[in-house]
């Protein structure tokens, strides 16, 4: 654990600079003034994938720290994972924070645990190809999905809060199957894709020569 741990902690330093934090930052404090904040998915979607930068570079983690690559690629899948876990922890607290400053609409345990579903799959799906590939090929992919999430998002928060569609909602969570089921169905199916995704990655890292 701990060479993987020294291995999250060096990919960590790819994102951690100030520039970064603030651009972030900002995009947070908006979604979270707008009562958008189930879109902050966006950011640990796009940070998730910045350690692969450095090894385009030619900068590899096996550089700076005794592990091998078996621990690289588990510690991007903790390290994915962590970041969203952070995100969503300081959605939370925002989310409480300024709902005594004004009334605001929360997606509830089960909305965030649909939203962790979605972003593990997704990560899930994109990790081998960017141990195969790497970061500048992969990139494109990167960004026009969280673009793609961004227009969605806006346009369904827009199109919920102006044609009042929040009964739907009550109306999917007043079914007699309890709404929970789905929240752990969902991932439990995300952490078998995980598995999945982790052994593709395995294999294809220990045969790629950095």
């Amino acid at each position: 654990m701990k060479t993987i741990g020294k291995s999250m902690l060096v990919d960590s330093m790819s994102f951690t600079n100030r520039r970064v934090l603030m651009v972030f930052a900002f995009i947070f404090i908006i979604y979270e003034a707008t009562n958008l904040g189930a879109l902050y998915v966006i950011i640990p979607i796009i940070l998730a994938f910045y350690p692969f930068q450095n090894e385009d570079k030619g900068v590899s983690v096996l550089n700076f720290a005794a592990v091998s690559k078996s621990n690289v690629v588990v510690g991007r899948y903790l390290t994915a994972i962590g970041i969203f876990l952070v995100c969503t922890l300081i959605d939370v607290v925002c989310h409480y924070l300024l709902s005594m400053i004004m009334p605001r609409t929360s997606i509830g345990l089960v909305g965030y645990m649909l939203l962790t579903t979605l972003y593990v799959i997704y990560v899930a799906a994109c990790l081998p190809l960017y141990f195969k590939f790497g970061y500048a090929k992969c990139i494109p992919i990167m960004y026009a999905t969280a673009a793609v999430i961004f227009a969605i998002g806006m346009l369904g928060a827009v199109i919920f809060k102006y044609f009042n569609l929040y009964w739907i909602l009550d109306m999917i969570f007043s079914l007699q199957v309890d709404p929970l089921i789905f929240g752990i169905g969902g991932l439990v199916i995300a952490a078998l894709i995980t598995a999945i995704s982790l052994v593709i990655s395995l294999k294809i890292y220990q045969h790629r020569t950095l």
